[in-house]
This record gives structure tokens, C-alpha cells and sequence, in this order.
């Protein structure tokens, strides 16, 4: 049995798509929870941010991300552009 939620927002990357959503109440910083795997050439996507208690630990691939602000440096950028290129 699945349940359904519906969440409204500003959708950052445009793209028809379905899936399972990974949800956070408190902001999302990037650089905390993915430059550790990208420094390391990995291809995981594991939230490595410790100070966000809904998504630390979750496998993010293959997830919509839906997070209330994003936080942190303006390097995050560069990350969310290697995220891409990796698929």
C-alpha cells in the first residue's frame, strides 16, 4: 500500500518525473552531506550532513528532494553541478 503526500513549492530543476520523495523540515546544505563522497570519487549519495536529523544516512539517489531552504556556502553550487554530470 503506498500514501501519498502533496507538497507545493518553487521547483528548482524542471523535469516530469515520479518517484519516491526524500523530505526534510530544517535546510539542506550540500556541501555537509555530499562533498566527503564526491572528494572521495564516490558514486554514493548517502547524506553525510549530520545536522539534519531527517535526511543523515539516507540513501538520496534516485530521490525528489524536497527541503524548505538550502544552506551553506556558495561552493554548493559547484557540487549540485558535479551531482548532475554524475547522474
Amino acid at each position: 500500500m503506498s500514501s501519498f503526500s502533496q507538497y507545493s513549492g518553487r521547483i528548482i530543476l524542471a523535469h516530469n518525473s515520479t518517484g519516491e520523495a526524500a523530505v526534510t523540515r530544517s535546510g539542506f546544505n550540500a556541501t555537509a552531506s555530499f562533498m566527503d563522497v564526491l572528494f572521495a570519487g564516490s558514486d554514493s549519495a548517502v547524506c553525510q550532513d549530520h545536522d539534519n536529523v531527517d535526511l543523515f544516512g539516507v540513501d538520496l539517489q534516485d530521490k525528489i528532494l524536497c527541503v524548505p531552504q538550502t544552506i551553506g556556502s556558495s561552493a554548493a553550487a559547484t557540487l549540485w553541478m558535479i551531482i548532475v554530470e554524475r547522474g
